[in-house]
């Protein structure tokens, strides 16, 4: 359960994070106002972010947008995106090293092995969860702040009302996204399809939603009628503007505006208006309110600006531009220059936050023939700081009255000592980099390897409902698995149907697991954890979670019968090691890791943990967008749903004719499927060989007569295999 502690709510200014895909855009928002700068591994620059890049290249941008925001005092965030295998992504020469070595203060991680990884190989480092791993409830937010996290950014999704309710019941610093473009789907719970065909990692996006699609009555096509008339799945902007005092007002540690390959005078324009928006609210609170100005420059920074720009807009624009040339405000510093006859000129130079550097000339300081060394003299050779990000605020002279110095030398050491404070500033760690961190095996496969031929493959079975379940157990499924979301229009599963379920799963030597919704957010969480309750009453025997938030929960109901579901986006040893830390006994693996990866995975931690998703149309997306009210009319204004999802199945079809089905759950979120059935009965000899001990089928909504055909092939092609079924 989350913590009841709360947080302060003594008034304060959050921190404006700016995420940024370019030293361009790094340098644009830093000018405009930014106060954190966030950057993935691989930052790039205009002309070449979309290209590839060699690693000494790859190292010298990082090092360079680095230096050049903590010099500045802008704290950088580095997100690392990598699989998270440390021979590979983390080691010595990698980008993700590239940004600890160079200081980024925070590192923020959107998967559970880099989260596991970066904790190892980079042990003082401050972890983020980032948004991608979906943290839509408190007890997510309290799990990965024992998983050892410094704070979280919350997804998008979450309204301001259920970000305050979070920020009430943990402890965790927060941050909220404020500007980005809106996915249609809930961050995280996104698949390509191109990455299910292709073997792409998840995150890796190739913006498939922004494609023009029909929406379709049932799942077939319908000849000659007109496809890929509008973007159904563009929803807009993520524009918080509006609700700005909310948020600050739930005591965000930080506001992130997603500024990444937009442009430099995209991230200007839009750093500006939020800084600008912080300033109004933290000057007078009790009256701010979003400016129609404000929002027409968020627009024209979005692209969303008619063809013509209005005067304001031209404006808006050029002022942007002008700002990024003029660079941020210089920081100020003081100088004490000493010079004594026989001895070099010495110059002391400091900031305001602590940082001293004292550089002293080549020449000893002469006796002056004419004009001895000034106070204005030289006040006005070591104010020439041109090209430094520092202005002199103050200096002091401690001179003889008769000492001279070459202008040149007086040069040379107030270049030396600018750039010594420079690099003060932004000293970079000197923690090493832990080369040697073993794989984290979890407890329950820490045992010595089981001999693969000794072990059996089991066949899971998702289905709806009791005939389902009977038909699958019946043809020979070890695993029965209900429950999850209620597509309508059926009606929630009833006790009666759980425990019918159960009695005819143990009738065939099965056993029942029940599954959980993967969205589930704090107002959720009450009856998520009931009918885990009632389901563990009833005879169920395990559970399969798809939610981060109820792993630990389901873990004390049934210990040790725990699969956590393959949209917890589990790849590589270290998330499994953290997910088993919270009570997981097994995880099912992300369709989009590929068949190679998948057996190399398994391979690497042996028996006992990963399964397979072998059947059934994959999950592209969640979304509370509602697509199919978007065309035939849903809730309007303050006028109640007409419930047009409860006409019929409906699916997405593409320019191609891919048909994707679409269905709508109890929570009204849709859920889209991808348009080929997932089928891997060819590699059940080969998931033996490598050791898996379970595939799964997901028939839900799928007839009896098809839930035991399809599950009755899966059984037969297993004892064909090495090894056999168990039954």
């Amino acid at each position: 359960m989350a913590s009841a502690q709360g947080r302060s709510s003594s008034p304060h200014r959050p921190t404006l994070l700016v995420l940024t895909g370019t030293i361009e855009e790094t340098i644009a928002a830093v000018s405009c106002g930014a106060q954190a700068v966030g950057f993935v591994a691989g930052i790039g620059s205009d002309d070449r972010h979309g290209g590839s890049c060699s690693t000494d290249w790859c190292y010298e941008t990082i090092r360079r947008a680095t230096h050049y925001c903590r010099v500045r005092g802008v704290q950088v965030y580095g997100i690392l995106n990598s699989p998270a295998y440390c021979d590979a992504s983390y080691a010595e020469f990698s980008p993700e090293a590239a940004l600890y070595r160079s200081g980024a203060e925070y590192a923020v991680v959107n998967s559970l092995g880099a989260l596991g990884a970066a904790r190892q190989v980079y042990p003082d480092w401050p972890i983020w969860a980032g948004w991608g791993l979906a943290v839509h409830n408190a007890d997510s937010v309290v799990d990965l702040e024992q998983a050892g996290v410094s704070g979280v950014v919350l997804p998008p999704e979450l309204t301001a009302g259920e970000i305050a309710e979070i920020a009430g019941r943990t402890c965790v610093q927060l941050a909220a996204l404020v500007h980005q473009e809106r996915c249609a789907f809930y961050a995280g719970r996104c698949v390509s399809p191109g990455a299910l065909r292709l073997g792409a990692r998840a995150g890796e996006c190739d913006h498939w939603c922004r494609h023009r699609y029909t929406l379709e009555a049932g799942e077939a096509s319908v000849p000659g009628r007109r496809r890929a008339e509008r973007r159904l799945l563009s929803v807009g902007m993520l524009e918080a503007l509006p609700v700005l005092r909310e948020l600050v007002g739930a005591g965000l540690k930080c506001l992130v505006v997603d500024g990444a390959f937009g442009g430099p005078e995209h991230a200007a324009i839009v750093t500006g208006v939020y800084s600008a928006a912080l300033g109004r609210l933290a000057r007078a609170p009790g009256s701010f309110a979003a400016m129609a100005s404000e929002m027409s420059l968020l627009s024209l920074a979005s692209g969303d600006e008619p063809s013509i720009r209005s005067e304001e807009q031209a404006s808006a624009a050029a002022r942007a531009r002008a700002r990024i040339a003029a660079g941020p405000p210089r920081i100020p510093v003081c100088m004490r220059a000493t010079a004594r006859i026989g001895a070099p000129l010495r110059l002391e130079l400091a900031d305001s936050e602590g940082h001293t550097v004292t550089v002293s000339g080549s020449a000893a300081a002469e006796t002056a023939r004419t004009a001895p060394l000034s106070y204005e003299y030289l006040h006005r050779q070591l104010s020439r700081l041109g090209d430094t990000p520092f202005v002199l605020e103050s200096l002091q002279c401690e001179l003889d009255g008769v000492a001279i110095v070459p202008v040149s030398d007086i040069s040379d050491v107030r270049r030396r000592a600018a750039r010594a404070l420079e690099l003060a500033r932004a000293a970079p760690r000197e923690q090493q980099i832990r080369l040697d961190v073993p794989i984290p095996w979890p407890p329950a496969a820490g045992l010595p390897a089981a001999d693969p031929s000794a072990s059996r493959l089991e066949a899971a079975v998702r289905v709806s409902g009791v005939e389902g379940a009977t038909a699958a157990a019946e043809a020979g499924a070890a695993l029965v698995c209900i429950g999850g979301e209620t597509f309508v229009p059926k009606a929630p599963l009833r006790a009666s149907e759980i425990e019918d379920a159960a009695r005819a799963a143990h009738r065939s030597g099965a056993k029942l697991y029940y599954a959980t919704s993967r969205i589930a957010h704090d107002r959720e969480m009450n009856a998520a954890r009931e009918g885990l309750r009632r389901a563990a009453d009833l005879g169920a025997d395990g559970f399969l979670v798809a939610n981060l938030g109820l792993v630990s929960f389901a873990a004390q109901l049934t210990p040790g019968a725990v699969v956590a579901d393959w949209s917890l986006g589990i790849e590589d040893p270290f998330g499994w090691w953290l997910l088993s830390t919270m009570g997981a006994a097994g995880f099912i693996v992300p369709p989009w890791l590929g068949l190679e990866r998948t057996c190399v995975l398994a391979e690497r931690l042996a028996t006992g943990g990963p399964e397979v998703f072998a059947f059934g149309r994959v999950e592209l997306g969640v979304s509370e967008y509602c697509v199919i009210g978007s065309v035939l009319g849903g809730r309007s204004g303050s006028r109640a749903c007409s419930a047009p999802c409860m006409r019929g199945p409906f699916s997405l079809c593409d320019s191609v004719g891919h048909i994707y089905p679409i269905r709508c759950d109890r929570s009204c979120r849709i859920h889209v499927f991808d348009c080929d059935e997932l089928d891997l009965i060819d590699s059940l000899p080969r998931f033996r060989r490598v050791g898996l001990g379970r595939v799964w089928l997901d028939l839900r909504g799928e007839p009896a007569s098809r839930v035991a055909r399809v599950s009755g092939e899966y059984v037969r092609a297993a004892h064909r295999a090495p090894g056999g079924l168990s039954s």
